[in-house]
């Protein structure tokens, strides 16, 4: 009877074992500490799926989680949102787009510079740009407070032309474009006349003298250049550069087609448009009536022209 005793009390410990196996032993101090762990994290908890390994209850794992939903659910959106739009960067300014911005006076939308409106800003007397119809000048040299010109410039181009010129106006745009080109600007037109229309009803008649690019006078005013004698042949470029020593049809010919009046005369090549005849010249070396009167041309060859600034007003 003693021995039948013993034998519950021997299996009685190994009903209760802590891992659930039978035979097998566990560390309770291990158990606590996983238990610990986890309940730091119930994130890393919920995807372990052995409680017992120590790879998934290390704590530092619980501090590399960065999508969990408690790191955005104190945010503001309409915060968020009026943070974002005062941050980001709007489109700069653009001038000539046509739309007044930032610090523009005007937006015409273009980039003319000579117009009502140059870089964004309204043409004024004193901005370096000469606007067109209202100003002579601006900066250069000659010119006054008022963007008026003290005095005008006159010079004999540099290159040769035939014949061919293609009328009055397309000889006015030579003198215009050699002049730009020797960046002097202003309104050019050469002194030049048809058969039917003279060179001194195209010209203003003007009370300022006229200048050669080097500085020396030519003539006081309209009277003084058509008394029939200069001050200074006109005998330097658009480049201040002179051209040939004093002489009579030499080697400076000039269109001219006008007398020393200014007054038209009958060799225009065809109203400059080439045809094979006589023409009206001058020579450039010359102080006398002989700058615009007096050489006979041939409408088959080359010469040059004298190409006066034009005041806006006497």
């Amino acid at each position: 009877m003693l021995r039948a005793a013993v034998v519950p009390l021997l299996l009685v410990p190994a009903c209760f074992s802590p891992s659930g196996a039978g035979g097998t032993t566990s560390d309770p101090t291990m158990t606590m500490s996983t238990t610990a762990l986890t309940t730091m994290n119930p994130i890393t908890s919920a995807t372990t799926t052995d409680a017992t390994s120590p790879t998934t209850t290390r704590p530092e794992l619980t501090t590399t989680t960065t999508t969990s939903p408690e790191s955005t659910t104190n945010v503001d959106p309409a915060t968020a949102t009026a943070s974002s739009s005062t941050t980001s960067p709007g489109p700069d300014p653009l001038c000539g787009n046509g739309m007044m911005e930032s610090d523009e006076e005007c937006d015409d939308g273009n980039e003319i510079l000579t117009d009502a409106c140059a870089l964004c800003q309204s043409a004024a007397c004193g901005d370096g740009f000469v606007w067109d119809e209202f100003e002579e000048c601006d900066g250069s040299p000659g010119c006054d407070a008022e963007c008026r010109r003290e005095f005008l410039w006159v010079f004999v181009t540099n290159d040769v032309f035939p014949s061919s010129l293609g009328g009055l106006d397309a000889a006015d745009q030579i003198c215009q474009m050699q002049a730009e080109n020797a960046n002097r600007p202003g309104q050019y037109k050469a002194w030049l006349s048809t058969d039917l229309q003279s060179v001194g009803s195209r010209f203003v008649h003007s009370t300022r003298p006229w200048r050669r690019t080097d500085m020396e006078p030519v003539a006081d005013n309209w009277d003084d250049l058509i008394d029939g004698l200069l001050d200074n042949p006109i005998a330097f470029n658009e480049f201040a550069e002179a051209l040939v020593p004093p002489g009579m049809c030499g080697s400076c010919l000039v269109w001219t087609n006008s007398d020393i009046m200014g007054g038209a005369q009958m060799g225009d090549c065809g109203m400059w448009n080439g045809v094979p005849l006589a023409a009206v010249g001058g020579d450039c070396g010359v102080m006398t009536e002989g700058w615009t009167f007096g050489c006979g041309l041939n409408c088959a060859g080359s010469a040059r022209l004298y190409c006066f600034e034009q005041p806006l007003e006497p």
